[in-house]
Formats: C-alpha cells, sequence, structure tokens
C-alpha cells in the first residue's frame, strides 16, 4: 500500500494505490483508495468503481513467468533479442533531474493518440498527477528505442504491485518498421516485469481491460491476455473525509446523475 498526498487549490486528496485496508487517519477532504482486489463495506458514503483487469504473478521465476505467455509472443520477444532494441527505466529521481525524458514521453504520447485517430485518449494523461507521483517515488518510466522509433510505458506502484498507467508508441509513423515497434512493444512489458521482480513487487496489473469477464475483447485487451495473466475485477472508491469533502463527492454524484439522463 502506498499513500499519496495530492493538493489542489480548493481541496486536499489522498491516494491509496493498492490498499489492503482502509485508512483511519487521512486529514485530507477526499480519500481515493485505487485498485482494493475486492469490494468493501465503505465505512461512509463513497463512490465506487468496478475496473476488469489481467493480473501476472511476478513471485514467480523469470522462465515460468516466460512459459505463461502465448506462443506468439514468446517468439516474438526470441525475435526482438536480435533486434537493435536500446532498454531503459527511468525512476523519480532521475526523471526529477531529466525533465526533458518526461516532456519526451508527454509528446510521444499525444502524437500517438492523433496517429490513433483517438482525441478522447488524450484527456486520460494527467500530467499533474504524473508529478505528484514523482514527488511520492511511486512512478516509472520504460522505454524501447529502435531505428526511428521508440516505444514508452509509464507505471504507478506500491511496494508489492505495479500497474500500467499509459503505453505509447510511434510504430504508426511511415518511416517505422511496424514489426520491430511490435516486437520491442512486448520485449519491454518482460523487461518491466523484470525489473519490478527485482524491486520485490509481486504482482503485475495490466490497467484494465474494456468489457467484464472479456466478453468482446477488442485488440488492445487481447494483447494483454496473451502475456497469460489472470482476469481480476478490482474496486476503487472515493469518500468524502472531511465536510467539505463530503459535499464535493454530493456535488460529483449529482454531475454523474446529470450526465446519465
Amino acid at each position: 500500500m502506498k499513500r499519496v498526498i495530492d493538493k489542489h487549490r480548493w481541496y486536499s486528496v489522498e491516494r491509496v494505490l493498492f490498499p489492503q485496508e482502509q485508512i483511519p487517519d487521512s486529514q485530507c477532504d477526499l480519500i481515493r483508495y485505487m485498485r482494493f482486489e475486492k469490494q468493501q463495506p465503505m465505512r461512509s458514503a463513497a463512490i465506487e468503481d468496478v475496473a476488469y483487469t489481467y493480473l501476472t504473478d511476478l513471485s514467480v521465476p523469470a522462465e515460468e513467468l516466460i512459459a505463461s505467455f502465448s506462443k506468439t509472443v514468446r517468439y516474438e520477444i526470441r525475435r526482438s533479442e536480435k533486434d537493435a532494441l536500446s532498454i531503459s527505466f527511468y525512476d523519480t529521481e532521475a526523471l526529477g533531474e531529466h525533465q526533458e525524458i518526461l516532456k519526451d514521453f508527454t509528446a510521444t504520447y499525444l502524437h500517438f493518440c492523433e496517429l490513433c485517430g483517438n482525441q478522447e485518449l488524450k484527456s486520460v494523461l494527467d500530467e499533474g498527477l504524473i508529478q505528484t507521483y514523482i514527488r511520492s517515488h511511486c512512478f516509472l518510466l520504460s522505454a524501447a528505442e529502435f531505428a526511428n522509433g521508440k516505444v514508452y510505458h509509464a507505471y504507478f506502484f506500491s511496494e508489492s504491485s505495479a500497474c500500467l498507467w499509459y503505453s505509447a508508441s510511434d510504430f504508426r509513423n511511415q518511416d517505422v518498421d511496424r514489426n520491430l515497434a511490435a516486437r520491442a512493444n512486448r520485449r519491454l512489458h518482460l523487461e518491466d516485469m523484470k525489473y519490478f521482480q527485482k524491486q520485490g513487487i509481486r504482482s503485475y496489473d495490466w490497467g484494465n481491460v474494456s468489457t467484464k469477464n472479456n466478453e468482446s475483447p477488442n485488440g488492445i485487451d487481447q494483447f494483454k491476455a496473451s502475456f497469460g495473466g489472470t482476469y481480476s475485477e478490482n474496486y476503487s472508491y472515493t469518500v468524502g473525509n472531511t465536510l467539505w469533502g463530503r459535499i464535493l463527492l454530493f456535488g460529483r454524484k449529482l454531475l454523474t446523475r446529470n450526465e446519465e439522463k
């Protein structure tokens, strides 16, 4: 479990990453519990969000981990060993000293949204929260670079779990070998897992699939499933912790109801 304070101009939020229990001592207006493994009976009114994902067990040896991948993934990873790939990891200290790396990730991600033709993805990028996680030492950026292109993965994590937050590639660029980029992406996921294993992290969360029980998987869902993780549901809660926080939460509920009408 990792506790992160996120202060805004008019209110404060304590984000609890991969919680094991509810916290009794927060002074923030709102508490945001992120990714409980089981549904929780909350002590006060809360907004519940249910997400669906795959979890990969990192407590097993690397050989067993790779054996759980699909035949295609294993083949592509073997081929990537012959590619001229450069794998890099940027922890919070490195990103604090080299903001240009983070700026390049942001530019790559936004360009990726343009290439995908999905403008809604742009609004998902939360640069302020990324900076909060960097200050709280629970953010990691990894990169695989190759001829004319690169792939980025971004994570938030606790001492026991890591969650894929953003992924960006420029494999749709005309001057990039698309097959090479796809291999680099798969290879980077494996290297990420091995990195987290060395940090003692035991669970790799693929950061959501689109439908319950993966009943109608899209291409991204199928890609995540090909790494052999276990389908799982997780639960997040937003709780009003002060009078002001409860007022804010009530306002958000009203706004949500109006949007659903």
